[in-house]
């Protein structure tokens, strides 16, 4: 929603004066509590008086009026006149977004992925660039201008390298608030890499916190970083400053190696798939594949609690919404929506599609976006308490439907499955193991691969 603060240039009652009680939105966390804790009949205990009351009492000229338009054509026309400071202008984050989903006018442009294996993370690292991990261990940057793939360089520590975990992937991507640093895999999945930006060149790689594969990094500010792994444990790690790195611009690239800070192993977990940071509360929630969420105290980095999960199957992503006031947690038919104190249940949202998988979890404002294991994109209005629906199919939910991706030859031996190009007959049906907005909410990435472990494949879109 568009809101401008008009202000009178003849007379003193704004046109808004005759609304007593203006229209105000809600808070998100008060329209899911109604499905879940009825309202209160019992009368109030306390009563609250102003001591204004008294001077508005027969004042006309002393009432307080809302001065605030929440006309588009308002805000437009101050926008263009550059009255950004003078007229308070504020645009709700999602409102682009929304208007562009519900009347279809968002369409899909493949990005050409062929001998590359399942995308697994990605996030925007400017208006034209996309940065993503594959399982075939490599990170990749997309240019949309040039529509060509760069690969980065993946960082060496000083462990030993053995051959489990070069073939684990890259599984996690995250940047810090400031954006100046991004935290992924390294050569060895087991390690942690942080690259400098928008340069990407290497700052350091964080060795000997996990004996297992990293799955996911949350940054707690623009130096700490937390990485949950396979090993049932979450390590916190230090960046160190650039002023420590060596300031010769001839010299060929450099980085260091560091060490954890600290390594706690999650109590009641199998397998930490997810983190998320609440920067509210100092909180870190970590989700496990036993359908438990855990909450550790970021600044102690203690386990305060653990909270089982209402549904057990395939929970693999975790979501933290604007304003850090819920969580969402996606499984095989629902999408949870959890208090970000107490972990409790807040409401369940059934999918679309029954045993899709939920694979992928994303915030914009009031739309919760979720990828799906069946190559389908949905999208929840949080306000609304329902899928969005559709401004030009009457009814009709909004739903993207990715297509398919690139599959690699499977045994000769099978015929049946191949033409004379030498490629799979079979549909491919592509997970949304990750998708991104990009900062106008105008632009959505979305990739993954195919759901089944052993098959070969990728597949990358724009939805613009």
């Amino acid at each position: 929603m568009a809101t401008v603060r008009r202000r009178a240039v003849l007379g003193s009652r704004p046109p808004s004066a005759g609304l007593r009680h203006p229209y105000s939105r809600p808070d998100h966390l008060s329209l899911l509590k109604t499905d879940s804790w009825a309202a209160s009949t019992k009368p109030e205990e306390f009563i609250y008086y102003s001591d204004s009351d008294e001077d508005l009492d027969g004042a006309d000229a002393g009432e307080k009026y809302d001065t605030t338009s929440r006309s588009f054509v308002d805000y437009h026309v101050a926008h263009q006149s550059g009255l950004e400071h003078f007229n308070q202008l504020s645009l709700s984050k999602e409102h682009a977004t929304k208007h562009l989903l519900s009347y279809s006018m968002m369409r899909e442009r493949t990005i050409p992925m062929n001998n590359y294996n399942k995308v697994f993370c990605s996030a925007w690292l400017s208006d034209n660039q996309v940065v993503f991990g594959t399982k075939c261990n490599k990170i990749l940057v997309y240019n949309l201008r040039t529509r060509r793939i760069d690969n980065i360089p993946m960082l060496l520590s000083n462990s030993p390298l053995p051959e489990m975990e070069v073939t684990g992937g890259v599984y996690a991507l995250s940047l810090n608030p400031s954006r100046t640093l991004m935290a992924t895999g390294a050569r060895n999945c087991c390690d942690l890499a942080v690259y400098k930006l928008p340069t990407l060149d290497p700052v350091c790689v964080g060795e000997n916190g996990h004996r297992d594969w990293i799955y996911d990094t949350a940054w707690l500010d623009d130096q700490y970083v937390a990485t949950g792994g396979r090993d049932t444990s979450v390590t916190l790690w230090h960046v160190p400053d650039e002023s420590d790195a060596t300031d010769d611009p001839e010299a060929p690239p450099s980085y260091q190696h560091v060490g954890p800070v600290a390594t706690k192993s999650c109590k009641t977990a199998d397998k930490v798939r997810s983190l998320a940071f609440n920067h509210r509360d100092q909180s870190l929630v970590a989700l496990s594949l036993n359908a438990y969420v855990h909450l550790f105290d970021a600044v102690s980095f203690k386990q305060k609690l653990s909270r089982k999960l209402p549904h057990s199957m395939d929970n693999v992503c975790l979501a933290l919404g604007d304003n850090c006031k819920m969580y969402a947690v996606g499984s095989k038919s629902h999408t949870t929506i959890l208090d970000p104190k107490s972990l409790k249940v807040l409401k369940k949202i059934t999918a679309k599609y029954h045993g899709c998988g939920i694979r992928s979890l994303s915030f914009n404002g009031d739309i919760l976006t979720i990828g799906t294991g069946n190559s389908v994109l949905m999208f929840y209005d949080l306000r609304a308490q329902k899928y969005l629906d559709s401004g030009v199919s009457s009814g009709r939910a909004v739903v993207f439907k990715a297509t398919s991706g690139w599959v690699s030859p499977r045994q000769a031996a099978d015929e049946s499955l191949f033409h004379e190009g030498g490629v799979a007959q079979v549909d491919h049906t592509p997970a949304i193991y990750t998708h991104c907005y990009d900062a106008s909410g105008t632009r959505l990435f979305t990739a993954g691969g195919p759901l089944n472990v052993d098959v070969r494949g990728c597949y990358a879109g724009l939805w613009m």
